[in-house]
């Protein structure tokens, strides 16, 4: 086992204090697995040779196997970085409200600032993004003074849509932009200063029967007035982007969205879980993720054949699911 701290229990790192100024932070448990492999892996991969940036995972019950690949992967990459892995939101024994398909591990981001005081900027991915060309510039760009750079979500655009049911009674601006969080870059001091997490967690509690995304909301209504807009190619939702373009009778939109995107979030089916197969943008970015999956220098062997057998068994059951369609 790694060295234990009690701040840090699963800290990878012979110097249990020191963190670079740049973290790169996602969140996951064994299920998301396949996707947490690939979004460390293809966001190192992209970077810059030398490019100092940690990688903080908040383990939500990742097997030792796993996190041994995270190590190789972080040893591997070209990028300086140290691994740190930390426990997360739903291994502490606090009590937030969840919705639907969404649970406690969804709360990890909220603990970024409590990670070192010298974490001056952190770019937070969900689990099942894929990066696909350099986003060093998420590391260094300047904010404008704003707590968080995100896109704007594409199924939810406004705040009035966003949280329908909080905007009136909270006073926001109905047409202000609602951010997806599965992309975040956080000025951390500026994030701790205005108590963003704790304002998100007394947000939760309060609205915990309307809830849908449960700390993305919170983030909205507590700072989304603080919020710079990015160039949506950083955050690409793959869902929201479909639809939109088959309501605008465009099905040829989402590919040309797709071609300029440098990370791909798999908003809706996940390449190691189901398949899309009626939506060619989803085709093309899923054979990307395989192809990481199988070629990326910084997977093991083993770890590259047990990404081939989850991919495999996902097939043979999409297959067994048209078969039954068909039939029917």
């Amino acid at each position: 086992m790694p060295a234990q701290h009690p701040d840090h229990a699963y800290l990878d790192t012979t110097d249990l204090t020191h963190f670079a100024r740049r973290a790169l932070v996602t969140s996951s448990d064994e299920k998301y697995q396949p996707g947490l492999i690939i979004a460390v892996a293809s966001a190192l991969a992209r970077l810059p040779v030398g490019f100092e940036v940690d990688v903080v995972v908040y383990d939500e019950g990742l097997t030792e196997r796993t996190r041994a690949e995270l190590r190789r992967i972080v040893e591997r990459a070209h990028t300086t970085s140290r691994l740190h892995l930390e426990q997360g939101f739903s291994q502490l024994g606090r009590d937030l409200p969840v919705a639907g398909h969404v649970t406690e591990a969804t709360y990890s981001r909220l603990l970024i600032p409590d990670l070192s005081p010298d974490l001056e900027r952190a770019v937070y991915i969900d689990a099942d993004l894929l990066v696909i060309d350099d986003v060093s510039e998420l590391f260094t760009m300047d904010l404008g003074g704003a707590i968080l750079g995100a896109c704007v979500d594409r199924d939810t655009p406004t705040v009035q849509t966003g949280v329908p049911y909080s905007w009136e009674a909270l006073d926001l601006p109905p047409d202000r932009p609602y951010f997806n969080a599965g992309m975040l870059v956080i000025d951390v001091p500026a994030w701790r200063d205005a108590g963003v997490s704790a304002a998100t967690a007394d947000y939760a509690l309060r609205w915990d029967d309307e809830l849908r995304c449960p700390d993305q909301e919170g983030i909205n209504a507590v700072c989304g007035g603080r919020a710079l807009a990015l160039d949506p190619r950083f955050n690409f939702q793959m869902s929201g982007e479909v639809h939109a373009a088959t309501a605008a009778g465009d099905a040829r939109a989402a590919l040309q969205g797709l071609r300029r995107a440098a990370i791909v979030h798999f908003t809706g089916c996940k390449p190691w879980l189901s398949a899309w197969f009626s939506s060619p943008a989803w085709v093309r970015a899923a054979a990307s993720f395989w192809s990481v999956a199988l070629a990326s220098p910084l997977i093991s062997p083993r770890m590259r054949a047990q990404l081939l057998s989850a991919g495999a068994e996902m097939g043979a059951r999409e297959v067994r699911r048209l078969v039954r369609r068909s039939a029917a």
